[in-house]
C-alpha cells in the first residue's frame, strides 16, 4: 500500500495543521469504508506527550501509548538501539523518541499518510501583525536566483534532519510533499534549521508547496528547486478561489487566510497523488485540480507518482472545483497542540 508523507515548515503562531487535519476529517466521513487512514504529529503540547499524537483527527488513546511506550523502551533495552544522534539536546532526544512511538501507532493503526509539524526553531523577534510578506511572483526572474549551498550532509552523529531521516528510513514512504508557512515580510532567508532540512529531503525528490514568501524566501526557494530538479508549487491566495470566497473560516485571528491557503494548496497536491483530484495541463504550463469522477472508495484510484507533475518551478494552480469536503474542513478547522487540551478542558 502506497505510503505518504506531509513535512509543514510551521512558523510559531501556524495552524496549517489545524486546517489539514479537519480537511482530512471530513474525507475521511465521506470515505469511511476506504482502506486508507491519516497519522499527524504535531510539534507541543500542553498536558501529556500523547495529545501531539493524532490518527485519524483523534488523540491517540492512553492504553495504545503506554502499550507502545512500553515496547519502543523494550526494544532499546534490549537491543541497545540509539533512538537520537550523540550530540543531540534533551529536548531532541525526547521528540525523537516520541516519533519513534508515534510511528509504532502509526503502523498499528495501518495510517497510510502522516502529517508532521517541523516548528520554526529560532524564536522570532517580531511583531506578527506586520509579519504579512509581499507577494509578486511575477518579478521573480531567473538572473534573481542566487546560488545556494545545497551541500548539506548528515549522519548518524548529526542532529540536523534526524527526526526527518528517521521518519523516513522506518516509514519508508512512495511520496514527500513539504509545505512551507509564510515567513516574516523582514525575513532575509529560510532559518538555518529549514534550509537544512529541505535540502536533505529534496534529494529525496519531494513536491514543495510554499506560501507567499518576501521576495529573499522566494528565491531561495526557487534556487533550491532548480539545484535538484523538483518541483515548487506557489500556493494561489485563498482570496481567488472562486468557491472559497464567502467560506468563514474555523480559526479566527491574523494570518489565518495564509495558514488556509497553505493547507488547501497542501491538500489539493496530496489528494491529486492519491488520485482523489486530477489534473488538467493547460497552456503554458499551467494546471488546474479538478474533481475525480470516482472519490469512494480511495483504494480504486489510480496511483499518481510526482514525477509525473506537469508543474514547472513557480507555477502558480488554481481550484477549478473545490470539494465541499475541503470547504467544510477549511470551516470546522480549531487549534490543535498547545490550544487542544484546553480547548477540552473549557468545553
Amino acid at each position: 500500500k502506497d505510503k505518504s508523507v506531509v513535512f509543514v515548515y510551521s512558523c510559531h503562531d501556524g495552524t496549517s495543521m489545524s486546517y489539514l487535519d479537519s480537511m482530512l476529517k471530513q474525507l475521511s466521513v465521506r470515505c469511511s469504508d476506504s482502506d486508507w487512514g491519516y497519522g499527524i504529529l504535531l510539534s507541543d503540547h500542553t498536558l501529556y506527550p500523547r495529545d501531539r499524537i493524532l490518527v485519524n483527527g483523534e488523540i491517540v488513546s492512553s492504553a495504545l501509548f503506554e502499550k507502545l511506550t512500553r515496547e519502543c523502551q523494550k526494544d532499546v533495552d534490549s537491543n541497545g538501539t540509539r533512538i537520537s544522534p550523540l550530540n543531540a539536546s534533551i529536548k531532541e532526544r525526547y521528540d525523537a523518541v516520541l516519533v519513534n512511538i508515534a510511528l509504532r501507532i502509526f503502523e498499528d493503526q495501518k495510517v497510510t499518510t502522516i502529517i508532521v509539524a517541523i516548528p520554526q526553531q529560532e524564536a522570532p523577534n517580531y511583531d506578527s501583525k506586520s509579519s504579512t510578506p509581499p507577494t509578486d511572483p511575477s518579478t521573480d526572474t531567473p538572473e534573481d536566483s542566487a546560488p545556494v549551498d545545497v551541500s548539506t550532509e548528515i549522519d548518524d552523529s548529526d542532529s540536523s534532519c534526524y527526526l526527518e531521516k528517521m521518519l523516513l528510513d522506518m516509514y519508508n514512504p512512495r511520496s514527500i510533499i513539504c509545505g512551507v508557512e509564510s515567513l516574516p515580510a523582514y525575513s532575509e532567508g529560510l532559518p538555518e534549521a529549514w534550509r537544512k532540512s529541505l535540502v536533505f529531503l529534496m534529494r529525496k525528490h519531494v513536491h514543495l508547496v510554499s506560501a507567499s514568501q518576501p521576495k529573499p524566501v522566494r528565491l531561495q526557494l526557487l534556487s533550491l528547486a532548480k539545484a535538484f530538479g523538483i518541483t515548487i508549487e506557489l500556493a494561489q491566495p485563498l482570496s481567488t478561489v472562486q468557491a472559497a470566497k464567502d467560506t468563514q473560516l474555523g480559526i479566527f485571528g491574523h494570518g489565518q487566510q495564509g495558514f488556509a491557503t497553505l493547507a488547501l494548496a497542501l491538500c489539493q497536491t496530496w489528494a491529486y497523488q492519491c488520485g482523489i483530484l486530477r489534473l488538467r495541463t493547460l497552456a503554458q504550463g499551467m494546471g488546474e485540480y479538478t474533481v475525480a469522477k470516482a472519490l469512494n472508495p480511495m483504494r480504486q484510484q489510480p496511483n499518481i507518482g510526482m514525477p509525473d507533475s506537469p508543474f514547472n518551478a513557480q507555477t502558480q494552480t488554481s481550484l477549478r472545483e473545490t470539494p465541499q469536503w475541503m470547504l467544510r474542513g477549511l470551516s470546522g478547522a480549531r487549534c490543535k497542540g498547545m490550544f487542544h487540551s484546553v480547548e477540552a478542558e473549557v468545553g
